[in-house]
């Protein structure tokens, strides 16, 4: 049978009486402020007071207040029946007080009705503790008059084996003192005593529980996947490039962000200073005699301008390089956070390996410019070759011509047998001349192509640390983020762990603590390449990372780790089971060790009852818990009825086995 009733509460009041059971009121308690219990509709009173009656009316009106359903509502708990009470008194066996125990019953009830006007639901729980063990036989045959039917629990279960001490018989009891008062196994003593009434009529048979289950941690399994979750998404980022980037990939890249050799030399030289000197290269074609010493002043006096003016020159194209260089900075940064941003996974090894590229491209263009350096250093050694013996025999030319002075000409006109021999020499000299302004001038272009050159290599030596610099920013990136990976390795399991611990041992559960259930997370997260892209996302993308490095990304990548993990708080102990169990024998393994665990608490001697009690004694068993009905077809088939109760307890699956007729 499965059930859907969702869990409810009635108003309860507990009533202790002996240190035993003084020990198991103090333990519920304590689960009502751990669990965050329905603690406005309880109270545990124990008979020791001076004056029980007035302590039960204050109780009573402290645990009845007209709002009562509406203070319950605000904490996720409802009100069941608000015109009943369930009353648990129990008796601790050795405390002597067993022969009271029917007038004390009978007077706890008379003070609900005079104080409330309800009739109390009582449930007499006897506990048989070391000391109470002699007292068994003359407790259990004193009827008490209580609705809901009488329970004991002793040290020595079905099977004949014993708990280690009382102790542990407490902790038991306040484990199913929890289960009768606020989960749904609170109608277990009805269908007991229900039993009872049917096959033994006119007696007071009594019955007992055994009790076990598991119990796992949502906070200990968050905190666990989310480390998980952590290290998978630092894995994907971190993760290596395989990508291929071609050369020519990289060179038009270049090109279309004007970073390229030829794009940067544009911006060296204006196009006044890329013009030539105007040498008197004409002027040589046809001077006059007397003007030739002039011309060659002239010709060495332009080139002699150009070389100064070069100077400056250059000086103004390293200026003029300020500009591209602060803007390669911006693009390499945006072409580096484009590759992050785009694409994390491998985000980090593949903007590193991009820039490399761009790095090669930048030292093969370095090695281009030095290439051309060589051949233009062949160029101007070869005309510094040509126009040597030019510019010597001009010089020695001119220094036999007659003076510029018209005396000095007008004498060589009166002498004719000198015009041929000056002629010739003439003629030597005007070629002499225009020879030299051309080697002059294919020298200038020639300077300016080896500023060009210098400048250029000099651009794409500074833009190639420019680009070094970037992949440094984004190494720095990946060397963040292999800290916060290093940071995280491991913490996750140890503060599920540590969390694990404190949930089993706060409350002392007699249950089965059950692991981290790892198997669950693929479940929670299908896909961890597309929880990669989205954390980067959530964050902003990694691309901001470059130019703004901040280690606070490792608290926000966190909470949207837990975010995307959710998910763990609406599993239930169910899950957890069948995924610490893996499999369907396993289940069934880890089912009979919790069914050996839940063994009713009182040993039963079949041999000394009666044939026809022996025929009619009956057990049952209950399984309470969130989803628990997703265990009914995976469980091996049980002798007696099985039941399925629903519970808003995530943390635990509750096993109770009953036996009846004792």
């Amino acid at each position: 049978m499965i059930t859907t009733k969702p869990d409810e509460i009635k108003r309860t009041l507990i009533v202790t009486c002996g240190p035993l059971s003084q020990t198991v009121g103090a333990m519920f308690s304590a689960r009502l402020v751990e669990r965050q219990g329905p603690q406005a509709a309880m109270a545990v009173l124990s008979t020791g007071d001076d004056d029980l009656d007035t302590a039960v009316t204050s109780a009573l009106t402290r645990i009845s207040p007209p709002d009562l359903a509406a203070l319950l509502a605000t904490h996720n708990w409802r009100l069941a029946s608000p015109a009943e009470l369930s009353l648990f008194l129990l008796v601790d066996a050795a405390s002597g007080a067993g022969e009271n125990a029917a007038m004390l019953a009978e007077q706890l009830t008379a003070v609900i009705y005079r104080h409330l006007g309800v009739e109390a639901a009582s449930l007499l729980i006897w506990l048989m503790g070391a000391a109470g063990e002699s007292a068994a036989a003359e407790c259990l045959s004193v009827p008490v008059g209580v609705s809901r039917g009488t329970a004991v629990l002793g040290l020595c279960n079905e099977a004949g084996y014993r708990l280690p001490d009382d102790d542990a018989l407490c902790r038991a009891a306040a484990e199913l003192l929890w289960c009768l008062a606020v989960t749904t196994l609170q109608t277990l003593p009805e269908q007991a005593t229900l039993q009872n009434e049917l096959v033994f009529s006119g007696d007071q048979p009594l019955f007992t529980i055994g009790l076990s289950g598991w119990e796992w941690s949502p906070a200990a399994t968050h905190a666990a996947f989310t480390c998980r979750w952590l290290d998978n998404v630092l894995a994907h980022w971190l993760a290596r490039s395989e990508e291929d980037i071609s050369s020519a990939e990289v060179a038009a890249w270049m090109e279309s962000c004007h970073l390229g050799l030829a794009d940067v030399a544009t911006h060296l030289l204006k196009e006044e200073e890329q013009q030539l000197p105007r040498f008197p290269g004409e002027a040589w074609r046809m001077p006059w005699p007397w003007d030739l010493s002039r011309l060659l002043t002239e010709t060495l006096f332009t080139a002699e301008v150009d070389d100064e003016s070069l100077i400056v020159f250059q000086e103004h194209a390293c200026l003029r390089l300020a500009g591209p260089l602060h803007r390669a900075t911006a693009v390499l940064q945006q072409q580096a956070q484009a590759i992050l941003n785009d694409n994390p996974i491998a985000g980090i090894a593949r903007a590193c390996a991009w820039l490399e590229a761009v790095m090669v491209e930048y030292d093969r263009l370095i090695e281009q410019t030095l290439d051309e350096q060589e051949t233009l250093n062949e160029s101007m050694s070869a005309l510094a070759t040509e126009r040597g013996p030019v510019e010597t025999h001009l010089k020695a030319g001119l220094a036999a011509w007659p003076p510029a002075r018209w005396q000095n000409w007008t004498a060589a006109t009166l002498r004719p047998w000198r015009w041929p021999g000056l002629v010739w020499r003439y003629g030597q000299m005007q070629q002499a001349g225009w020879q030299l302004c051309h080697i002059l001038r294919q020298q200038a272009a020639l300077k300016r192509q080896c500023l060009l050159n210098k400048t250029s290599r000099q651009a794409m030596s500074e833009l190639r640390q420019i680009t070094r610099r970037v992949s440094g920013q984004v190494e720095e990136v990946g060397e963040m983020l292999q800290y916060l990976a290093g940071e995280w390795a491991g913490h996750g399991e140890q503060k599920g762990k540590a969390q694990a611990v404190r949930a089993a041992t706060s409350c002392q559960w007699p249950g089965i603590a059950l692991p981290v259930p790892h198997a669950l997370y693929p479940q929670l997260i299908p896909d961890d390449a597309a929880e990669a892209v989205a954390a980067a996302a959530a964050l902003g993308g990694l691309g901001q990372q470059v130019t703004g490095l901040d280690d606070a990304i490792g608290a926000g990548l966190h909470r949207f780790g837990e975010q995307r993990l959710a998910g763990v708080w609406h599993l239930t102990a169910a899950d957890a089971l069948m995924a610490w169990a893996g499999d369907h024998e396993q289940l069934q393994v880890r089912w009979q060790e919790a069914w050996d665990a839940a063994c009713p608490l009182w040993r039963v001697d079949e041999a000394r009852l009666a044939e026809s009690v022996r025929e009619q004694n009956g057990w049952g068993t209950a399984v309470c818990g969130a989803d628990a009905h997703l265990l009914a077809d995976l469980l091996p088939e049980t002798d007696g009825n099985m039941t399925w109760l629903p519970s808003g307890d995530r943390k635990r699956l509750w096993l109770a086995r009953v036996r009846t007729g004792i």
